[in-house]
């Protein structure tokens, strides 16, 4: 018995609907209710007091969204001189950041990094030939080499 007054209720409402669709549709095909075109004529001479308005733009600022790409950019040469506050050089060894693994039991975290074109796996606090690594973040670590401290981006 409830469906029938549903029914009742619904049916009307749906023909409404489609009816209102059909009658602008219809509307809308009339010749009748089309835009007109209207000739006027045009000034094809326009006069105008001011010169037309020039600028340069100085896009010298860096771009927001591209700041990890860059710093990737820069980071690739990893063999930079660094020079400390008593003039010494220190020439840092070629050091990627491949990938990091994560135990999740222990929640424990060990890294893959390339020294010199060797495979090395750290650990956190771990110092593996004369690289002590110092924080492991998903997309960089932080390590340090002679008392000199640096963030890897993962390649």
């Amino acid at each position: 018995m409830k469906n029938k007054k549903l029914i009742f209720v619904l049916l009307p409402l749906v023909i409404g609907i489609w009816g209102f669709i059909g009658y602008r549709i219809i509307m809308y095909l009339k010749p009748d209710n089309r835009i007109q075109q209207y000739d006027k004529p045009v000034n094809e001479q326009r006069q105008s007091t001011s010169p037309p308005d020039t600028f340069t733009l100085i896009a010298s600022y860096p771009d927001p969204f591209l700041t990890n790409h860059i710093n990737r950019r820069n980071n690739t040469n990893n063999q930079k001189i660094i020079t400390t506050n008593d003039n010494k050089t220190i020439k840092w060894p070629v050091i990627e950041y491949k990938g990091l693994v994560r135990n999740q039991n222990t929640n424990k975290s060990i890294i893959n990094l390339t020294v010199n074109h060797k495979n090395v796996l750290m650990a956190e606090g771990e110092e593996k030939e004369q690289i002590r690594l110092l924080n492991i973040y998903k997309d960089s670590v932080i390590i340090e080499y002679q008392h000199e401290r640096k963030s890897i981006l993962k390649k």
